[in-house]
């Protein structure tokens, strides 16, 4: 492949031109232009990329004749812009790429499938910036490493006029990662180059040797004995800079880093893993590691240097194929937070099912751009409101991934606003990640906020803001930013939120879908397998979508259900409609393929339904039913009278029994039927919402749903369930909360409980508090748990092992791993006593013993808790594919850090296993992990 430049374009319609006359006769692959400065001699320049070289020799020559003003070139000599940003987008960094020895601007980074990268691939993740490559002789002409730096700080210079004080990225491959340190070295003690070094944020160097190669002292040895063939020039001298023993190497080492540790710049330095192809004109000499990971790493300490291996070899460590590929988006994601360009968002992708809403979307999003106003004192917000269900948070949401894929708000942040404690929790996790350590970070909710506010005020990018499902606006206005540099979203159940918010607000109400569009959606659902033509099932889709009101919360549980059951929209909705007078006809679900006629109630139709269907499409059927009030009896919403709706938890053994008698307690989990953008986040609280049911009737939904939890997963730990998935889900935390309090309200039902479950649902409790930071509330009621009813249980119980591990827990959230670790060994040891030998709860044990082991350098310890941990989950049918991916990942730091060659290699493969299984995970904690693992390799 290859690759031309062109320069002194008049228009863009000239390149236009230029490029309808190329393909007529020859098969350019990739082009792109770039916009030129105002004092330019040109107005744009572009490339165009070819997968083979005759086409671009071929091309020189005609453009020669045809376009004799426009200078086409292939060696790309100098400093080349390969994209600017377009005119309406603000140029907020410069990344300027340098390659190595006997390299070339275009095709060092340009891959076999012709696509060079860092023209191609870093615009989807930095918009805003404009990418250059400079291109020099490294092998023909007569010239120094420090020539070559000048050369490069030059070419800054002229293409950064009226733009010095624009952030630096550098990407630089082998030499030229030397080139760079020469280039910031001279930066710093010559004045002409206007401390180019202080602009630069960080730098990724791609296998550069700076303690020299191996195969320099190799290509020197072959100088020196064929000096005939081999005449002196820039190449060789360059080759002897680069020997093991090299004194231009220690010398440019020793006055590098005090210019890097002054400037604080941020280091990348990647590595290659893979040895390169023999060559075929010297056979006899085998394939080797050019630059070996000691020498590709400056040895900083590990809050300077990032280090991250790449199975490629030398040659290949600096090329991507695709956007896709996990180590371009791995070195995207460390270089995006080392500029500062945080996000913090829930974990949620694209949504395919998000009909008629995309309007709003981009409204939304281009009121958010346009009123950004440094100057204000208070930002401007938008406050989108309307009944619970309606869709808020999905257009919130949206509007934050279209911010990302367009890049003009340089910080990202979707926080949960519904109580003050979530929030300032949301605060602290935000600052962890912008490197405030917990030495650092303040103990009190005002200290807390006014420090992340302080930190957003100093972004020089602008912001933008959610604050999702506000409940009172009055600890929201206190948690309010200073600096007008950004945009706020609020979103509510409440008309009235914005009346007590600072600065101006602008309140959008959001409304149920219309017929068609709701129509729309559940259409799209309907399974494959089904026959029945779209003009037959649109009529009942639009009385569907017209019977729930456009509800999107609503039709994507029926769209998910009818996926799950195979039915179609008509067989919903006989499902769904009420036999007048108890004696009507029902249809109910038989074999899969139909529905069959008979006579009897509703609750006789469930009671047919629910041994043929899954767990989670029970669920689903029981959140519809419920939704649809009017046409649901009032027995079933016990709730709903004054008189308490259980005497005993008797009925609650009985699953099926219970599941159509007590309908509104079975929606207490978040549903996940495969495909996840099919399915929503539908916890019994927001049920109850819905339903509009009183606090009482929330606390007694509440403290239903924790006992369901147990009863639904008896075959695993409901905490540890529960800690994988729950973390996100902000409805149910003010239910937590609240849980003291209903206790007391509880107490004569609870005496009748035996105190191993009474114990358990303190625990739930307690691991809940856990969760959302309460860890004073959390350990409090753990102690008054220990001291009243484990003498009952005993100390040598599931509950007391529980005990152990949650107190542990909040201890190991304090980092007090002094206290930790014992609490996780007994737990361990109640556990090892008292279970079978292959229980998930051994190895959750295991697992958090291993952690405990790593953190005091015992790694011996921690590898052998780690892998009986992991045999455990393997054998295991039924383990989360989370905990399985967790586990491999847990294994993978003590072995790194033995640095032992054996334990390397198995680190690796286990890195493998967990990089296949990342779709378990939240992709940011997975980048997070791999980047402080990877470090000790």
């Amino acid at each position: 492949m290859s690759s031309l430049r062109l320069r002194g374009l008049e228009s863009k319609e000239q390149f236009k031109d230029i490029l309808a006359y190329l393909r007529s006769s020859t098969r350019p692959v990739v082009s792109i232009e770039s916009h030129g400065d105002a004092r330019s001699r040109h107005d744009f320049e572009a490339t165009i990329t070819f997968r083979c070289n005759d086409d671009d020799r071929r091309a020189l020559t005609l453009m020669q004749i045809m376009f004799p003003g426009v200078h086409a070139d292939r060696t790309f000599l100098g400093m080349t812009v390969l994209v600017n940003p377009s005119p309406e987008r603000q140029t907020l960094i410069d990344i300027v790429a340098v390659h190595g020895l006997t390299g070339h601007a275009a095709t060092t980074w340009t891959s076999d499938n012709s696509r060079m990268w860092i023209r191609d691939f870093i615009p989807l993740w930095f918009s805003n910036a404009r990418v250059m490559s400079f291109g020099y002789e490294s092998s023909r002409s007569i010239g120094d490493v420090k020539d070559v730096a000048r050369q490069l700080l030059n070419g800054l210079m002229s293409n950064r006029q009226n733009a010095e004080t624009r952030p630096v990225v550098f990407l630089a491959h082998s030499l030229g990662g030397l080139v760079v340190k020469q280039a910031l070295v001279m930066s710093a003690s010559v004045p002409t180059y206007k401390d180019i070094h202080q602009q630069v944020r960080c730098i990724t160097f791609f296998g550069t040797p700076h303690r020299g190669s191996p195969v320099a002292n190799w290509a020197s040895w072959i100088f020196r004995a064929l000096p005939t063939f081999c005449r002196p020039n820039a190449l060789h001298d360059h080759i002897k800079k680069l020997r093991r023993d090299s004194k231009f190497l220690f010398d440019l080492g020793q006055r590098f880093l005090p210019v890097l540790e002054a400037s604080h710049i941020k280091v990348l330095s990647v590595y290659e893993l893979n040895k390169i192809k023999k060559h075929r004109l010297i056979p006899f000499v085998p394939g080797f590691v050019i630059v070996r990971q000691n020498s590709a790493l400056l040895g900083l300490e590990d809050s300077a240097e990032v280090a991250i291996a790449i199975n490629a070899c030398h040659r290949e460590i600096c090329r991507f194929p695709s956007e896709h590929s996990r180590d371009f988006q791995d070195l995207m994601f460390q270089i995006r937070e080392t500029l500062g360009w945080n996000e913090y968002l829930p974990r949620f992708g694209p949504n395919n099912l998000l009909v008629g809403r995309h309007e709003m979307i981009e409204d939304v999003y281009n009121i958010c751009i346009t009123s950004l106003q440094p100057t204000r004192s208070t930002p401007f917000c938008i406050a989108l409101v309307g009944q619970p269900g309606i869709g808020k948070t999905s257009v919130a949401r949206q509007v934050c991934n279209l911010a990302r894929r367009r890049q003009l708000f340089g910080h990202i942040f979707f926080l949960s606003a519904e109580s003050e404690t979530k929030l300032v929790q949301n605060f602290k996790e935000i600052l962890r990640l912008s490197n405030i350590s917990d030495a650092e970070m303040p103990t009190s909710a005002e200290q807390i906020r006014e420090l992340f506010f302080e930190q957003l005020k100093k972004a020089d990018q602008p912001w933008l803001l959610v604050y999702d499902n506000a409940v009172e606006e009055s600890f929201l206005s206190i948690s309010w930013p200073v600096s007008g540099n950004g945009s706020v979203i609020v979103t509510s159940n409440s008309h009235n939120i914005a009346h007590g918010l600072p600065g101006t607000v602008r309140t959008v109400v959001v409304a149920g879908l219309s017929q068609e569009h709701g129509a729309e959606l559940l259409i799209s659902k309907v399974p494959c397998s089904h026959s029945e033509a779209r003009e037959v099932m649109w009529p009942q889709c639009v009385a569907l979508a017209q019977r729930f009101d456009g509800l999107p919360l609503v039709l994507r549980q029926l769209g998910a259900f009818m996926h799950c059951a195979n039915i179609t929209p008509r067989q919903v909705v006989q499902l769904l409609d009420k036999p007048d007078g108890g004696n009507g006809k029902i249809y109910f679900y038989h074999d899969k393929e139909k529905f069959e006629e008979r006579q009897g109630t509703l609750e006789d139709a469930w009671a047919a339904i629910f041994p043929r269907l899954s767990t989670d499409s029970t669920k689903l059927l029981n959140i519809l039913s419920l939704l649809d009030r009017e046409r649901i009896p009032a027995e079933m919403f016990p709730f709903t009278s004054e008189r308490p709706p259980y005497q005993s938890f008797e009925f609650l053994f009985d699953e099926f029994k219970f599941l159509p008698a007590k309908g509104s307690l079975v929606n207490y989990e978040m549903v996940s039927i495969g495909d996840s953008e099919s399915i929503s986040l539908h916890p019994a609280v927001q049920i109850t919402l819905l339903n509009r049911m009183s606090f009482d009737e929330r606390t007694n939904a509440f403290r239903m749903v924790l006992w369901l939890l147990r009863r639904a997963y008896p075959h695993q730990d409901m905490g540890a369930h529960m800690h994988n998935v729950w973390d996100t889900c902000e409805v149910f935390v003010p239910q937590v909360l609240a849980f003291e309090k209903a206790v007391a309200k509880w107490k004569p039902v609870l005496d009748d409980m035996e105190a191993s479950e009474y114990t358990d649902l303190i625990c739930d409790t307690a691991w809940y508090l856990w969760e959302v930071g309460q860890h004073e509330k959390g350990m409090e009621i753990l102690d008054s748990t220990e001291r009243s009813y484990l003498k009952s249980t005993g100390s040598e119980s599931i509950q007391a092992a529980r005990i152990c591990v949650i107190q542990g827990s909040i201890y190991s959230a304090l980092n007090r791993y002094d206290k930790s670790g014992p609490l996780f060994l007994e737990g361990l040891r109640l556990h090892q006593k008292l279970l079978p030998a292959d229980h998930p709860l051994i190895a959750n044990s295991l697992m958090q013993a291993g952690n405990y082991y790593t953190s005091q350098e015992k790694f011996d310890k921690a590898i052998e808790s780690h892998r009986s941990a992991l045999q455990i989950r393997q054998r295991a049918h039924n383990t989360p594919p989370d905990m399985t991916a967790l586990s491999y990942l847990n294994i993978c730091r003590p072995l790194l850090m033995t640095n032992k060659p054996e334990n390397l290699d198995e680190a690796e493969a286990f890195l493998t296993l967990a990089e296949e299984a990342e779709n378990c995970l939240d992709h940011r904690l997975l980048l997070y992990y791999k980047s402080h693992i990877r470090k000790f390799g």
